[in-house]
C-alpha cells in the first residue's frame, strides 16, 4: 500500500508570527481504496480534526500554543 494523495497543512499565527506545515496523507491503493490519517499533529499548533479513513480529514480549529490565537489556515493537494 502506497500514498496515493496527500493534502499540505500550512497554519500561521497572525500574533506571534509561528508558521508549520504538515502533509496528512492518504495511503492504499487502486484496490482497495483510500485510507487517511485521521489528521496531523503540529509541534506549534493545537489543532481538532474529523474524518479520516475512507473520509478525507478536515481540519476543524487550530490554535496557536505559546499565545493562543486562532491560527490561519492554508491546505492544497499533492503539497
Amino acid at each position: 500500500m502506497g500514498t496515493i494523495d496527500s493534502t499540505l497543512y500550512t497554519l500561521r499565527c497572525p500574533k506571534c508570527g509561528a508558521i508549520e506545515s504538515v502533509k496528512v496523507l492518504d495511503k492504499g491503493s487502486g484496490w482497495g481504496g483510500s485510507s487517511w490519517q485521521d489528521g496531523a499533529d503540529f509541534a506549534n499548533f493545537n489543532t481538532a480534526w474529523s474524518g479520516g479513513g475512507a473520509q478525507e480529514p478536515e481540519l476543524v480549529s487550530a490554535t496557536c500554543k505559546e499565545c493562543a490565537q486562532p491560527a490561519t489556515v492554508e491546505s492544497g493537494y499533492g503539497g
